[in-house]
């Protein structure tokens, strides 16, 4: 199956730490008013088995010369990768929990939490969610307040396909 391929790495997606096939969907790279490079979705089915699950993207293979920032805003976290003029993203729609007992408070039925050099989606025993969705986004000609690739994985305008 392919996989979607970056300059940074190749995209793996893992659920409870093994890898998995995916299908992706190549989008339009115009991005506020501006080209990036690559721009993707990937959208994966829960797990119905009614135990928790951790649902993974991440960059296989990266280098550690990378810089990596996390960020976010109202039902929208990102990872960033930064090296020279190379700026990958990888969004989620949703919310880090910081313990569990913000879970219960959180307006999604799953979580949101930060990898090494991804993100996952936490699933619960009670998530009713049909899809999680991961956002992906680069350019390689990134400037300082550079935010293509930020707006380019929050997929909030694709929901209708989702």
């Amino acid at each position: 199956m392919d996989k979607i391929k970056t300059p940074l790495g190749e995209i793996g997606v893992f659920i409870d730490g093994r890898e998995t096939d995916y299908q992706f969907v190549k989008l339009d790279n115009e991005v506020i008013g501006q080209q990036a490079a690559g721009r993707y979705m990937i959208r994966i089915a829960p797990v119905n088995d009614k135990v928790k699950h951790i649902i993974s993207c991440c960059i296989k293979d990266i280098s550690d010369d990378v810089e990596i920032q996390h960020d976010g805003d109202e039902d929208f976290e990102v990872i960033e990768f930064i090296r020279s003029k190379i700026d990958l993203s990888i969004g989620v729609k949703g919310e880090c929990l910081d313990d569990e007992q913000y879970f219960g408070r959180n307006k999604f039925d799953y979580g949101v939490q930060f990898e090494k050099y991804g993100i996952s989606y936490i699933q619960n025993q009670d998530t009713k969610t049909k899809y999680f969705v991961f956002g992906i986004c680069w350019v390689e000609d990134f400037y300082e307040s550079d935010c293509r690739t930020w707006y380019g994985a929050d997929l909030s305008s694709y929901e209708k396909i989702v």
